[in-house]
């Protein structure tokens, strides 16, 4: 019912997206909930059992809070899913693009995803500081990647400046120098 802009429109007035499932070749689907619910309590219960980061600062606008990962050891033919946890610390320039990879350890992409941040919900431009989202995606182990280890990564691509755009942390974490921050090592069979 997206396309129908009215309905679209007071979706949008009185509920709130707080997760968002990015599908392939397919539209997002979203759990949304009304604007008066209790928001502290429902990112409590969608953040259980992920990872805490950080924050992991995109531009000084965007930050990458916690993440999970569904499964890390992988056959050929089938892949998993990754959820992310997004904060705005300042309103955005731009509707930031996240992207996600599989990457052999000599750095070759194996898989990959590029999603809106916003999906498909208000634009992240209109976001204020604090609002958060949490967003999944799923990468694919297809039938031609090597065994062996592999990198799981993730990114905020800038579509002005044509590049990924470089974390910032308050300590060490793993980074590609393409400016991808690496969730997890998966092991392919």
């Amino acid at each position: 019912m997206r396309p129908l802009r009215p309905f679209k429109q007071w979706v949008e007035d009185n509920f709130r997206l707080v997760k968002v499932y990015n599908r392939r070749n397919d539209l997002d689907r979203g759990i949304y909930v009304k604007q008066s619910a209790d928001l502290g309590s429902i990112r409590e219960r969608l953040g259980t059992g992920m990872t805490p980061i950080g924050p992991v600062r995109f531009a000084d606008e965007i930050a990458l809070v916690g993440y999970s990962v569904d499964q890390t050891s992988l056959e050929r033919g089938a892949g998993t899913a990754v959820t992310l946890h997004w904060e705005t610390l300042r309103q955005p320039t731009q509707d930031h693009k996240v992207v996600t990879y599989i990457r052999g350890a000599d750095g070759k992409q194996w898989d990959g995803q590029q999603e809106s941040l916003s999906g498909g919900s208000v634009p992240v431009t209109e976001w204020q500081p604090g609002r958060w989202l949490f967003q999944q995606t799923f990468v694919r182990v297809e039938g031609n990647v090597p065994s062996g280890e592999h990198l799981l990564t993730v990114g905020i691509y800038d579509a002005r400046g044509r590049q990924l755009i470089s974390p910032q942390a308050d300590r060490s974490l793993d980074a590609l120098e393409s400016g991808e921050l690496v969730l997890a090592h998966l092991q392919v069979q």
